[in-house]
């Protein structure tokens, strides 16, 4: 199951344990719970969100970047931050009939997150995932 943060949730102090609340009382097993955070909620403030998103990892939930490609995120921040996968903005994906230069980007994208062992997603207009490729 998926679940986007909306923005302030990363800044709440008590995330981590909210979402072991929310873990508990519904009986749902953490390592079925993905978390959506956006590239933009994230590069905020990059340390601060490196904390939380090592204790929501620690609790067995996996953690995505949602809307790669948008924000201002450096390769450095990627090489540190918990994360399990990269969803690649649609807006990024609805362009690649387009020609070369956007095919580019989205394979760069997915070359990057395979050699960081991470999962990515890139999403159709509508929200659906068009594509999964797994580093494994």
């Amino acid at each position: 199951m998926s679940v986007n943060l909306a923005p302030g949730h990363l800044d709440q102090a008590s995330l981590v344990e909210n979402v072991c609340r929310a873990l508990e009382s519904s009986g749902l097993a953490a390592n079925r719970l993905v978390l959506e955070i956006t590239e933009s909620q994230i590069m905020r403030a990059p340390d601060a969100a490196v904390v939380t998103l090592r204790g929501l990892r620690e609790l067995g939930a996996g953690v995505a970047i949602d809307d790669f490609g948008t924000g201002y995120s450096s390769l450095s921040h990627l090489q540190y931050l918990p994360v399990d996968e990269l969803k690649i903005d649609r807006s990024l994906v609805s362009f690649l009939d387009d020609g070369d230069r956007d095919s580019s980007s989205v394979s760069t994208m997915i070359t990057l997150a395979r050699s960081l062992k991470l999962d990515v997603v890139a999403e159709e207009l509508n929200g659906n995932s068009s594509m999964n490729a797994s580093p494994r």
